[in-house]
C-alpha cells in the first residue's frame, strides 16, 4: 500500500469514530514513517512497508475505541515543544498555552529572579515550558498529588534538559514552604456529572485530573 491508500483507507475507518478522521489518519501516520504531515503529501505515492501498516492499523483500531492520538504517539506539542503524554497525565491543551503567555508577560516585567511554582502540573507542561522561555536564573518548581504525574513530569524534564526544574509530590500547596512571586495551575475544573459524561464519551484521561469537585472549584482528590 501507498501512503495515500493508508491514509485513504484509515480516514474511512475512523470516521463515526472521531471527530477528525483526517487529522487523526495523518498524525498516526506521520508518527509511524517519522514524516512531518506535508512530507505525507509530497511522498503520497511511497510504499509503506507491511509491519508499518500492521502497527498503523493497529492504532487506527485503537483509535476507534476511544484512545486518544496523543496517548498513542505518547506526544503532544506545547508551546512549540514536544511533551512526552501517557494515561497517567492530561494531555496539554492549545487554551492553556494562554496562561503561559501571560505568565511570561508578566515575569518579563520584573527585572530579577523570580520563584515560580506551577500547582497540578501533571506533565510539566506548563513549568518547562517557562523554563524553555526565561532560563536557568529563576526558581521553578512544579507539584502534583499523584506520584505517577510527577514520574512523567520529570522525564520530560529530563528530555528537554532543564535539570534546575524541581518537581514535588504535594497536595496543592500543603507540603510547600516559603513564598513565590507567580504562583499557576490549570487545576480539575469539571463537575463529577461532567467528568462522567467526558469519560463515557470515550475521554481516557485520569478522573483526577479532570474531577474538581461539585461546583468544579474544590477539588476532591485530598
Amino acid at each position: 500500500m501507498t501512503i495515500e491508500e493508508c491514509k485513504r483507507q484509515a480516514v474511512g475507518e475512523l470516521k463515526g469514530f472521531s471527530p477528525s478522521p483526517v487529522l487523526d489518519a495523518s498524525v498516526l501516520l506521520s508518527e509511524i514513517l517519522g514524516l512531518r504531515r506535508e512530507e505525507l503529501i509530497l511522498h503520497n505515492q511511497q510504499t509503506v512497508s507491511s509491519q508499518q501498516i500492521s502497527k498503523f492499523f493497529d492504532w487506527v483500531n485503537l483509535r476507534k475505541t476511544g484512545l486518544p492520538v496523543a496517548y498513542l504517539t505518547q506526544s503532544k506539542e506545547f508551546m512549540g515543544m514536544n511533551f512526552y503524554v501517557d494515561r497517567r497525565v492530561l494531555i496539554p491543551r492549545p487554551d492553556t498555552e494562554i496562561l503561559v503567555d501571560e505568565a511570561l508577560r508578566l515575569i518579563k516585567l520584573r527585572d530579577r529572579p523570580q520563584r515560580i511554582i506551577d500547582v497540578c502540573t501533571g506533565s510539566g507542561c506548563i513549568i518547562l515550558s517557562l523554563a524553555e522561555a526565561l532560563g536557568p536564573e529563576h526558581h521553578l518548581i512544579g507539584t502534583d498529588l499523584s506520584r505517577d504525574a510527577l514520574a512523567v513530569a520529570e522525564y520530560n524534564r529530563d528530555k528537554h534538559q532543564h535539570e534546575t526544574v524541581m518537581f514535588q509530590e504535594s497536595d496543592l500547596l500543603e507540603s510547600i514552604s516559603g513564598d513565590f512571586d507567580f504562583i499557576l495551575s490549570n487545576p480539575p475544573y469539571l463537575s463529577p456529572r461532567e467528568t462522567e459524561q467526558c469519560l463515557k464519551k470515550g475521554w481516557q484521561e485520569p478522573r483526577i485530573a479532570l474531577d474538581g469537585g461539585e461546583e468544579g472549584l474544590n477539588i476532591p482528590y485530598r
